[in-house]
C-alpha cells in the first residue's frame, strides 16, 4: 500500500531497439522517435489489457515539458485491476471496531485503481539511453510499463500507421525497377536499473572472482527414461580473470549480461575477499528488476495527503521528481 505522505522513486535507463526480420541492422531512431510514435493515436487508445480484460493498463495524463535545456516527457500511468478483493476497514472509534467493506460496482466493471508518475528524460545524443524514474506501486512495476509501451506501439500505433513501421534495407538492395526495398521494422523499448553509484564503486574496485548465468527451466526437462530425474536449472560458470586491471568492470559485465539476457535469467557475481570485506555473492536478475538490491532509489516527502490514484497529474510528486533529474 502507498504511503500518504511518501513516495519511493526508481531509476532506471531506457533504450530504444529497432529489430526486423530482414535486416540483422535495422536503423535506430532513438528514444524520443519511439516515444513519438505513442502520439500517433489518441491518448485514449493508450490501452493494454490482460486477463480477460481483468486488468487494464492506461495512461490517464501526458504532456512533454521543456525545462533547462532539457525535454522530459511525463506520464501518469494507472492500473485497473478487478482480480483484487474488495478493500475493508476497521473502525477503531466503532464498538467491536466493526468492518466496513467498499464493494465494487460488478456493472460498471469497477476495478481497484493505483496511479504512478513517469517521468523520461532525453540524452543530449539521440541515439542514447534516456534516463527514467518511476513511482513505486503494487502492479505498475518497470516491467509492465514497458510491457505497456511495447504493446501500444506494436499493435496500436503499427495497426493504423504501418509505413511507420518501414525502412529502406541498409543493404542498399533494390528491386526490379532499381528503386530501393523496404523493410518492415518493429521499435520497442528496453530497461536496464541505473546502478546506483556504491554498488557500481563496489564491482570496480573489487575483485571478480566468477561470474554465474543461470537458467532455470520453465519445464523440468527428463534425464532417463523413467522420469525419475529431471533438469532444474542450468548453470554456465564464467571465468572473469580478463577483468583485472579494468577499471570499469561494471560495463563489461553490463555487456555480458545484455548479450546473453535471451539465454539465462538471472545471474550470480562472486566479489573475491580483501583485507576489508569477506567474499560476497551479488545475485539479481538479469532483466534488472531487483532495483533494491542495486538500483538507484530517492524517496519524496509531501505535506499534502496523497492519494493512491490520480486522473490528472499530481504536482506534489511530480515536481519533487523533476527535481531529481534537473540540472
Amino acid at each position: 500500500m502507498a504511503n500518504k505522505n511518501r513516495r519511493r522513486i526508481a531509476m532506471f535507463d531506457l533504450e530504444a531497439v529497432t529489430s526486423s526480420r530482414k535486416s540483422d541492422n535495422p536503423n535506430r531512431i532513438g528514444v524520443q522517435k519511439t516515444l513519438d510514435l505513442l502520439q500517433k493515436i489518441p491518448k485514449d487508445d493508450w490501452i493494454l489489457t490482460l486477463w480477460d480484460s481483468q486488468v487494464t493498463f492506461y495512461c490517464s495524463d501526458f504532456k512533454i515539458e521543456h525545462l533547462n535545456n532539457v525535454i522530459i516527457y511525463e506520464f501518469l500511468l494507472n492500473i485497473s485491476n478487478r482480480t483484487l478483493s474488495d478493500p475493508i476497514f476497521t473502525g477503531q472509534n466503532r464498538p467491536g471496531r466493526t468492518r466496513r467493506i467498499i464493494i465494487k460496482n460488478l456493472n460498471d466493471l469497477e476495478g481497484k485503481d493505483v496511479s504512478i508518475h513517469v517521468i523520461i528524460k532525453l540524452p543530449e545524443n539521440p541515439l542514447d539511453t534516456a534516463l527514467m524514474l518511476v513511482e513505486a506501486a503494487n502492479g505498475l512495476t518497470i516491467s509492465n510499463i514497458v510491457k505497456f509501451f511495447n504493446k501500444v506501439i506494436k499493435k496500436n500505433v503499427k495497426d493504423k500507421f504501418p509505413d511507420e513501421f518501414k525502412q529502406t534495407d541498409p543493404s542498399g538492395a533494390c528491386d526490379t525497377k532499381g528503386n530501393p526495398l523496404l523493410i518492415n521494422v518493429d521499435y520497442k523499448f528496453e530497461y536496464r536499473v541505473h546502478a546506483n553509484q556504491d554498488f557500481i564503486d563496489m564491482i570496480n574496485h573489487g575483485r571478480v572472482k566468477n561470474i554465474f548465468l543461470i537458467d532455470e527451466r520453465e519445464y523440468q526437462t527428463p534425464l532417463d527414461q523413467n522420469g525419475y530425474f529431471t533438469e532444474k536449472r542450468k548453470v554456465l560458470e564464467v571465468s572473469a580473470s580478463g577483468l583485472d586491471g579494468i577499471k570499469s568492470k561494471w560495463d563489461k559485465i553490463k555487456n555480458l549480461f545484455s548479450s546473453k539476457k535471451s539465454q539465462y535469467g538471472s545471474a550470480k557475481i562472486v566479489l573475491g575477499a580483501d583485507e576489508n570485506r569477506p567474499e560476497k555473492n551479488i545475485d539479481f536478475d538479469i532483466s534488472g528488476s531487483l532495483t533494491h538490491i542495486i538500483g538507484q532509489n530517492f524517496y519524496i516527502n509531501s505535506d499534502v495527503e496523497l492519494l493512491s490514484s490520480y486522473e490528472k497529474f499530481c504536482d506534489p510528486i511530480l515536481s519533487e521528481m523533476k527535481k531529481l533529474i534537473l540540472p
